[in-house]
């Protein structure tokens, strides 16, 4: 994800809102989601989200977690996704910057 936006010559850092932080969202049926994460009362909202289609790592989802994509990495812009909590099986906390 792009931490920097350029308008008009001027380059402006992209903040999170507040409660958000950058989690891998791993959901029942083997759906895999990254992005800006927020909790809700009965849900996550996931702001800026990717499905991750493949991981691309070779020691799991903690590779990519901690380093970023790999080359390998496919990842299918999903927009905002809303996910119940009971369909979540695990959250990965992720290094934002390298994303």
């Amino acid at each position: 994800m792009a931490k920097t936006i350029e308008l008009n010559g001027e380059l402006y850092e992209l903040a999170a809102k507040d409660g958000e932080k950058m989690q891998i969202i791993c959901c029942h049926r083997g759906f895999v989601f990254v992005g800006m994460v927020e909790d809700a009362e009965t849900e996550v909202v996931i702001r800026k989200a990717s499905c991750v289609r493949r991981w691309g790592t070779t020691t799991g989802l903690g590779e990519i977690a901690i380093n970023g994509p790999t080359a390998n990495t496919i990842l299918d812009f999903a927009g905002t996704v809303r996910v119940h909590t009971l369909s979540i099986v695990c959250r990965i906390d992720c290094e934002a910057d390298k994303w």
